[in-house]
Formats: structure tokens, C-alpha cells, sequence
């Protein structure tokens, strides 16, 4: 589904932030992108949803040459993701949120729009059921009508992966999804994320740091080092790598 060739990212023509990396992300498959702070993987992620230029290299997603795209187009082409910091509006509601993400999908004028009348109001049934079928896959029914910013930090989190499922994605990025919860929190998180996969079909590749998250769910995994691709593999392959454990476990710790 998503291939990534050789992407090289130079940053004021002296910084290299990521250099050759090349991995692929198989079509209903759960892969993640493993490395310490700085290794560059949401630079890879904003290269990937069209944020930031290769210096080099290309990223294609079903065939569509990614770095020749504005983000819009991208996210149109079913490439929906998650921020390392919760990018939510704060003072409005969680369904308000959540109908933010299917902006691409609505086709209704400014007048019609205010008429609210017609094609309309059939467009506004249809997006809300939309999003109360993900406030029940997310279990967040009771907050549905709550403002944002009056959640706990994992709700919150919760509520921006669902704005990112809004979008009907076929690819879900997802920029540390666990990071700041609680043990529990993140258990749930894992298992949101496997029924993404499970349930709903989509392809999910993942930026996290805990690294029992990673070989739970995780299919592939893909490790950087300081903008360098030391890794790629399937989890116990990845673990069991002495480049892997040097560069992120730690030369004294090799036990999962």
C-alpha cells in the first residue's frame, strides 16, 4: 500500500534529518516506526502526509507519487493521522471534532449549507451518523457531548485518533498514539488500534517509543538511528537485532 524509496529530508542544505530510508507497508498490515527522540520519525511522517519535501527519494501510496502533493490531496486519497501533540479544537465538542474530519467528504454549498434544507440536511444526518458509529467503536459515548479541552489527556488522545477515523482512511498515521497514558490507557489504545486493523480494515503505521506496544501489535517493524534505517523486520526479528538493542534498548538491557 504505501512504499517508501530512499528518502533523503537535508534541512538548510547542512542538518540531514533522514538519509535512504526505504521500507514498504503492507496492505492490512500494523507497522511501526521504532527509534529514541530525534531519530526521525515524524519528519518521515510529515514527508509521508505531504507536510514537509524530500530532498531525495519518493514516497507512493497505491501508486501516487506522495511528495508531488499538497496534504489535502493526500488525505483525499484515503491517508488520514494522528499528532505526537493533541491538535484538537479545545472548546468545542467531541462530535464537533469529530465532524471536523470528514471535511473532505462533504459537498454542500455555502448556501445550501445555510439554508440547511434538502441535499443539506441529508448530507448533515449522514455525516453525523458517521461519526456516532466511531464514538461507539471508541467507547466515548459519555463524553460525546462534552467540550475537548474539560477531558482527561486520554480521552482526548482517544477523541484525535477518532477525528483521524472521520476521514474514512484507508492508511492511518499515527504519531505516538500511547504517549503520556497510563498503563491502562495505553492497553486500550493497542487494542483500538488492532480493531482498526481487525474491524474497520486499515492499514496502520505507527510512531511509538513503548516498546511492549510495539511487538504486541505490530506486524513489521522499521527502526531509525539518528535519520538512518538500521532495521526492518518482523518484531521478534527487529528485538533480537544487536544494532536494535545497541541504539534503543541499550547495550546492558537485552530483554524485552
Amino acid at each position: 500500500m504505501l512504499e517508501v524509496n530512499n528518502i533523503e529530508v537535508v534541512y538548510n542544505d547542512v542538518i540531514l534529518v533522514l538519509k535512504g530510508i526505504s521500507f514498504s507497508v503492507p496492505k492490512g498490515n500494523i507497522v511501526a516506526l521504532l527509534g529514541a527522540n530525534g531519530a526521525g520519525k515524524t519528519s518521515l511522517f510529515n514527508v509521508i502526509s505531504g507536510i514537509y519535501r524530500p530532498t531525495a527519494g519518493e514516497a507512493l501510496f497505491e501508486g501516487h507519487i506522495l511528495n508531488r502533493m499538497k496534504p489535502h490531496r493526500i488525505a483525499g486519497l484515503g491517508v488520514a493521522r494522528t499528532f505526537q501533540n493533541i491538535e484538537l479544537f479545545q472548546n468545542m465538542t467531541v462530535i464537533d471534532n469529530l465532524l471536523l474530519g470528514r471535511h473532505l467528504h462533504m459537498r454542500t454549498g455555502i448556501l445550501t449549507g445555510a439554508l440547511f434544507y434538502g441535499r443539506a440536511l441529508r448530507e448533515e444526518t449522514a455525516h453525523r451518523l458517521k461519526v456516532e458509529e466511531i464514538i461507539d467503536f471508541l467507547e466515548i459515548e459519555k463524553v460525546r457531548k462534552k467540550p475537548v479541552g474539560s477531558l482527561p489527556y486520554g480521552i482526548q488522545k482517544r477523541v484525535e485518533l477518532g477525528r483521524a477515523l472521520a476521514n474514512d482512511p484507508t492508511l492511518l498515521l499515527l504519531d505516538e498514539p500511547a504517549a503520556g497514558m497510563n498503563v491502562e490507557e495505553t492497553e486500550d489504545i493497542a487494542r483500538f488500534i488492532l480493531d482498526i486493523k481487525e474491524v474497520l480494515g486499515t492499514t496502520v503505521l505507527m510512531v511509538e517509543h513503548d516498546m511492549g506496544v510495539v511487538m504486541d501489535i505490530a506486524e513489521r517493524v522499521t527502526v531509525l538511528d539518528f535519520g538512518v534505517m538500521i532495521a526492518d523486520g518482523t518484531s521478534a526479528q527487529v528485538q533480537a537485532d544487536p544494532k536494535v538493542i545497541e541504539a534503543y534498548l541499550g547495550e546492558g538491557d537485552q530483554e524485552p
